[in-house]
This record gives structure tokens, C-alpha cells and sequence, in this order.
């Protein structure tokens, strides 16, 4: 663990404990507040520790304006405030067309759905159970070390462009590339594009 973060012995408690129970009852296993604020405290550790350059706020909204177009999507959807972090859910009062611009809307808002924007840190997660960020073993934690990396190659990739980290996704998250291109647009990249395409041959 020590490897990994610099965790105080009281966040390591309630890691376990949160960890544990999601072992125990992951069918009834709900993600809430308390979960979500100490996975942002574990990750931003996480992203400081591998040198993610934290933006500014107004970069950050900017580009993931542009590249999950939170803007458009503002009336048809609901975001869902916190203090720490926001996300959006499908606004299931709106009218219900089957038009072939609000499917595609509709596709585009369940893509968005497992995404968790970080305020003022401004980095991008998922809603995932801390059970599988990391193990307990022996009453000690291990961090999922694909989980982690998977997160910050993709912060680094969209927020810092790096290089390094778009190889690393090409070749291990080829999945979230397919999403941002075909049900968010994002062609800015020819090689993203090109591994698609190979994909689909």
C-alpha cells in the first residue's frame, strides 16, 4: 500500500471497511457520498504521485465540453451536484421520441452515465465500488493496479495529452476509445481512428 499512496490510518480504516462490505453484499452494494469522496481523496493522491498536471477550472470544463458535449446534452439530461464531484443521469420525465437524433442522444447520455467529473481537481472516474479498486487480503489492502492505471492514462491521455498514455490505451482500454469515438465523435487523434477502423475490418 505504502508503494501506491500515503494513506493516514484512518482512511486505510475506512477503505477496508468499505472494501469489505462490498465483498461481502456485492449484490446490495450501493456507491454513496462517503464511498465516492474517499475514492476522489484516493486518486488524487494517486495522480499527484504519478505527476498528473492538474488543470485549471476552466480548461477542464472546456474540454470536457468538448469532447462529451455536457452543453448540448444540458437540457435532456440531469446533472446530478455534489460538493466534490457531479454527474449525469437520464432524465426519464423528458419526452420519450424516436426520432434518430434522440436515440443517438439517448446512447450518448448511457455512455456518459458510469462517468464521475471531479470538481476543482478536475479529472475524470468511473462509479466504481472501492471493492474493486483494491483487495483485502490478509486484513491488508492491495490496490487493483489495472484500475488505477486504466484512470490515470485516461486523464493523462485527454487532459495532459500525453503521448505515453495514449500508447497505453491503444494497446489496454481499447474499449473507452471506442467509445469516444463513435458515440462521442472524438476524432482529433489519426491513431485512435486508425485502430478503430482496423478493429471493425
Amino acid at each position: 500500500m505504502s508503494k501506491l499512496l500515503n494513506l493516514t490510518d484512518i482512511e486505510i480504516d475506512k477503505l477496508k471497511l468499505h472494501v469489505n462490505e462490498y465483498i461481502n453484499t456485492p449484490d446490495k452494494y450501493i456507491i454513496g457520498e462517503v464511498e465516492m469522496n474517499l475514492e476522489i481523496s484516493v486518486l488524487c493522491q494517486y495522480l499527484k504521485k504519478n505527476e498528473y498536471q492538474f488543470i485549471d477550472n476552466h480548461t477542464f470544463n472546456l474540454l470536457i465540453n468538448q469532447i462529451f458535449d455536457i452543453d448540448m446534452l444540458k437540457s435532456k439530461c440531469l446533472i446530478i451536484e455534489h460538493p466534490k464531484y457531479f454527474y449525469i443521469r437520464i432524465d426519464n420525465n423528458a419526452e420519450n421520441s424516436k426520432t434518430a437524433a434522440q436515440e443517438t442522444t439517448a446512447t450518448h447520455l448511457q455512455a456518459l452515465e458510469n462517468i464521475v467529473f471531479v470538481k476543482d481537481y478536475n479529472f475524470i472516474t468511473v462509479s466504481l465500488p472501492l471493492g474493486k479498486l483494491f483487495d483485502n487480503k490478509d486484513d491488508m489492502l492491495l490496490p487493483v493496479q489495472k484500475e488505477f492505471s486504466t484512470i490515470f492514462h485516461r486523464n493523462k491521455y485527454l487532459f495532459n495529452e500525453s503521448r505515453t498514455s495514449l500508447t497505453w490505451l491503444l494497446i489496454n482500454d481499447h474499449e473507452f476509445l471506442t467509445i469516444l469515438v463513435k458515440i462521442f465523435g472524438y476524432d482529433k487523434e489519426p491513431l485512435i481512428n486508425k485502430a478503430i477502423l482496423e478493429n471493425e475490418l
